[in-house]
């Protein structure tokens, strides 16, 4: 009986190559994922949060202290629109380094200063205060964010 030889084709070597490559993209994506499992379980083992319910958990204030966020908020909302003819908080440009403020753009940045006189007091007694949390849920008011990207994975 005679032996058949075995020839090397073109789609052979082809199929060869892809299958290397194939092999090598999910062994790189199994170390990358095993990677990352090990830094997370170091983040856990070091006291932090890895999961956004935990993290919303750490994201507290004590009980019965004053929370700068309720200042900021009502500083915020006292807070008085200013003219447009304002540098930084209307369309007018800041002078140069090396220029003076028009005496009429003083007086109304003066103005302005004067009238949010309330949210610039209540701003300096918010810096006062030591612990800041917004009424903010990490993990429900995120969802659409996660769902997101968890479609664009």
């Amino acid at each position: 009986m005679e032996k058949r030889r075995l020839r090397l084709r073109t789609w052979h070597v082809l199929l060869m190559v892809l299958a290397v490559m194939v092999g090598m993209w999910i062994g790189l994506r199994l170390h990358l994922k095993a990677q990352l499992r090990r830094e997370v379980a170091a983040i856990k083992v070091a006291g932090w949060p890895v999961t956004m319910e935990e993290v919303n958990r750490s994201y507290t204030i004590p009980e019965g202290v004053q929370n700068a966020a309720d200042v900021y908020m009502a500083a915020l909302a006292s807070m008085v629109d200013g003219s447009t003819d304002l540098p930084v908080v209307g369309q007018a440009n800041l002078p140069g380094p090396h220029e003076h403020l028009d005496p009429n753009m003083a007086k109304a940045v003066a103005g302005y200063l004067a009238e949010n006189k309330e949210c610039l007091d209540l701003l300096h007694k918010a810096i006062e205060v030591e612990h800041c949390r917004y009424p903010f849920n990490l993990g429900a008011d995120l969802q659409p964010f996660w769902d997101y990207l968890r479609e664009a994975r």
